[in-house]
């Protein structure tokens, strides 16, 4: 019997004309013909795939024997009938769980920040991924299959491994950066108003919610897309690609940073706590600072803005 005649039986997908046939089919079998059938047709014996289930197919056909009273004669075609039909149904729904996709398993990579270090680590395309402090990136068994997919929380420097074949995504806020092989840097923390891809090397699509519509910008090497978190406004800034990368050997690197979110970083850096208004609108800050005292960022803003600092404990006050 053709075994995608019996799935068809089992779903009731057959006319009444084809399921006599498949049940006469059913009843020349003789004894001990359901084991082997599914044992060949769907890899595992029925007694194997769920213990106690004959017991239990037993009581249901006696069941329906008692609810039904079919007529003496006709009894064992009767349960024969009804048994073959639990046992096929059985197995279908055993073949049908196996055509089943499993679901992902999703894995992460995190940097905590407590270490104030970078951590570096490689994906299973060989890609490699810097992150930076308080940063997580999350990707499913399926990466590496088809497309390769990565989610970020944070900030994170990229050295993509080539594949044409098999574009690499890294989704972060309500933005996608679209690459097949490149150096690139993109920064969306929950705390930031802005989210900044930059591009070292190579070619990159972002594709970004504006205010009105969704869209696709291409960057070249040293080019800064800085995404406005409230507005949806979008810039393209130069910096130069070196710098692109610079903060993944731990120096802090601010270009046309918001002086709100220079605050978060030295905070995550230095292990304190700014109290300030909302005051600081349009004031930024270019510059890099190498293993420096936080004293030294803080007068460099002060100089700039005119900003005053005063530090109780581990909270800095801005004045």
């Amino acid at each position: 019997m053709d075994k995608k005649i019996l799935e068809d039986f089992f779903k009731g997908h057959l006319t009444s004309e084809e399921r006599e046939r498949v049940l006469l089919w059913i009843e020349q079998q003789g004894e001990g013909w359901t084991d082997a059938f599914i044992k060949d047709n769907w890899e595992q014996p029925i007694h194997q795939a769920a213990p106690g289930l004959k017991e239990l197919m037993k009581a249901r056909v006696m069941e329906n024997i008692r609810a039904k009273q079919p007529a003496p004669r006709r009894l064992w075609l009767y349960i024969g009938r009804v048994a073959a039909v639990l046992l096929l149904a059985t197995a279908g729904a055993w073949w049908w769980m196996h055509q089943q996709p499993a679901a992902p398993q999703w894995y992460t990579v995190s940097n905590s920040g407590n270490q104030h270090i970078m951590l570096r680590d490689t994906l299973p395309d060989g890609t490699i991924v810097t992150l930076n402090e308080h940063s997580s990136i999350k990707y499913s068994s399926a990466y590496n299959n088809e497309i390769r997919t990565v989610f970020l929380m944070g900030e994170a420097f990229f050295e993509v491994h080539h594949d044409k074949d098999k574009p690499f995504i890294v989704k972060a806020g309500h933005a996608s950066t679209r690459v097949y092989g490149t150096a690139f840097s993109v920064s969306a923390y929950t705390s930031s108003g802005q989210l900044r891809v930059g591009l070292q090397r190579g070619s990159i699509g972002v594709i970004y919610d504006t205010a009105h519509a969704e869209q696709e910008k291409m960057l070249k090497p040293g080019e800064l897309l800085i995404c406005n978190k409230q507005d949806k406004t979008v810039s393209i800034e130069y910096q130069a690609p070196e710098k692109l990368g610079a903060w993944t050997t731990g120096k802090l690197v601010f270009f046309k940073t918001p002086v709100e979110d220079v605050f978060s970083q030295l905070e995550q850096r230095y292990d304190i706590h700014f109290n300030h208004d909302h005051g600081m609108a349009n004031k930024t800050v270019t510059a890099t600072f190498d293993g420096v005292p936080l004293s030294k960022v803080l007068q460099h803003i002060s100089f700039v803005w005119n900003i005053r600092f005063e530090q109780r404990g581990d909270s800095i006050y801005v004045r």
